[in-house]
C-alpha cells in the first residue's frame, strides 16, 4: 500500500492518509480478523 503511493509520485500531503492507514494496519494487524469479517459480509450479501 505504501509502496503504491511512491509509484505515482504523490506529494507528502496526498500520501499522508495512506501512510496513516499502513501504520495502523502494521501496528494492529494481529488484532484484525478481516477474513472473518469478509466471510460474514459475503454470507449476508449472497444469501
Amino acid at each position: 500500500m505504501r509502496r503504491s503511493t511512491t509509484l505515482p509520485k504523490l506529494t507528502p500531503q496526498e500520501r499522508k492518509p495512506v501512510d496513516t492507514c499502513g501504520r495502523y494496519l502494521l501496528n494492529n494487524g494481529k488484532y484484525l480478523k478481516s477474513d472473518d469479517y469478509l466471510g460474514y459480509l459475503e454470507e449476508r450479501i449472497y444469501q
